[in-house]
């Protein structure tokens, strides 16, 4: 017996977010639909952006462990390895530092 009466207590309850959306005119939901699929677009854009930096900046930490295990594999000295990876680090490297 309660099966039939909890869909109607439902309906008597509902959710009024659900019920405003139902009420509105079909132009302004339409509106609503679009507001609501460039919002979740520069979501997903801003979240592919943060992860993919994430990624960029891990994969480049372990490109430079990498090389710097395999100076060190090959018998360069500590400070020998320190400047070849300087010197491949490019424009990121502050020459301040360096010298």
């Amino acid at each position: 017996m309660l099966a039939h009466i909890y869909p109607l207590m439902l309906a008597a309850n509902g959710d009024n977010w659900l019920q405003s959306l139902l009420d509105v005119s079909p132009n302004d939901r339409l509106s609503v639909v679009i507001v609501s699929i460039v919002f979740a677009a520069g979501i997903i854009i801003a979240s592919v952006a943060i992860v993919g930096g994430f990624v960029h900046t891990y994969s480049r930490h372990r490109l430079e462990a990498d090389l710097k295990r395999e100076l060190l594999d090959r018998g360069l000295s500590p400070d020998e390895v320190v400047r070849v990876v300087e010197s491949s680090a490019g424009k990121g490297v502050n020459r301040r530092q360096i010298t």
